[in-house]
């Protein structure tokens, strides 16, 4: 890996990683979810007809901060020449 990609992917880990906790976050909070019995919008259930976005959601968060991590990773190893 050339000091060029090593920089990139020192970079991109972590943005990856941000961005996918504060998706996770939006999605628990689900701010534009409302209940008259809640009193909090994270303890409202899932409108039926956003569940399919709302797993898409969670499954491109758990994606992101996972190929951040391997980037993070892969950027602070060591090249082996």
């Amino acid at each position: 890996m050339t000091d060029a990609q090593r920089s990139r992917t020192s970079i991109a880990g972590p943005v990856l990683i941000v961005a996918g906790i504060v998706l996770a976050v939006m999605l628990f909070w689900q701010p534009w979810a409302s209940c008259e019995d809640e009193d909090s919008s994270a303890g409202c259930a899932v409108p039926t007809e956003l569940i399919g976005w709302t797993s898409a959601g969670w499954a491109v968060a758990a994606a992101a901060v996972v190929v951040g991590a391997i980037l993070t990773a892969r950027a602070g190893r060591p090249p082996h020449d």
